[in-house]
């Protein structure tokens, strides 16, 4: 979902570009000029809102997140999420920071030309995300209680950048592929939970607490599975 809204944002953004640098300095094809294409000033409005909207649904996803992975207190089995992946979160986090802070410069230097206002709104707009992204990136790595993975009688949870969850309701089937946890829910439906959110050092507690916990939901854990656990205790 993180990266749907990243490629959707990052679209809006050329957009935006596309009309507010075009008719800032009358570019075009032809005859045909960016500033002259009818209503552009409410194409431009309305961009700027689509990337405040796409931006506070991140937000919000990332506050639900915190908050519901806060509100599971009953999980039998938890550890904070492995270094890899609080790596890998940490670098997209600040490749996002550097992309606001490089359109943030683009339209600074074009500021001193805009006569219609055109880029004061998306210039606080991304000047506010850019600013709740450092403060997330700082807490992304700084925190060592809410951005962990659990289990519970209910589901497996885990928290890095969004919320992931994996209920029992459903599962038929658990077994391991090329390096994920595979949870085959009925009507043909998969999801994967990469092995790599876990520590290596809690990967055998994890896999054991889930099929202790999960043995009792008639589910069936293939050979993999069992062959995995037995490599990671030899």
């Amino acid at each position: 979902m993180n990266k749907v809204i990243n490629l959707f944002s990052l679209f809006l953004l050329v957009l935006y570009f596309f009309f507010t640098i075009g008719s800032l300095y009358e570019l075009g094809y032809s005859v045909y000029k960016v500033s002259e294409i009818p209503f552009i000033n409410h194409i431009i409005t309305g961009l700027s809102i689509l990337v405040l909207l796409v931006g506070l649904i991140r937000i919000r996803r990332r506050r639900e997140g915190k908050k519901d992975i806060r509100g599971f207190s009953k999980f039998t089995f938890e550890t904070p999420i492995s270094n890899q992946l609080k790596q890998n979160g940490t670098l997209f986090l600040a490749i996002e920071i550097i992309f606001a802070l490089f359109f943030i410069v683009i339209l600074l230097v074009s500021y001193p030309i805009d006569n219609n206002y055109y880029i004061l709104p998306m210039l606080t707009i991304l000047a506010i995300l850019a600013s709740e992204n450092i403060v997330y990136l700082i807490q992304f790595i700084t925190d060592k209680t809410d951005f962990k993975i659990g289990i519970s009688n209910q589901l497996v949870a885990y928290f890095d950048r969004e919320m992931h969850l994996y209920y029992y309701d459903g599962l038929q089937r658990i077994e391991i592929y090329h390096g994920m946890i595979n949870f085959k829910y009925k009507k043909d439906l998969n999801l994967f939970l990469n092995l790599d959110v876990i520590p290596d050092d809690k990967k055998h507690d994890f896999l054991t607490e889930l099929q202790s916990v999960v043995a009792t939901k008639n589910v069936f854990f293939d050979d993999s599975f069992n062959s995995y656990l037995i490599k990671l205790k030899s």
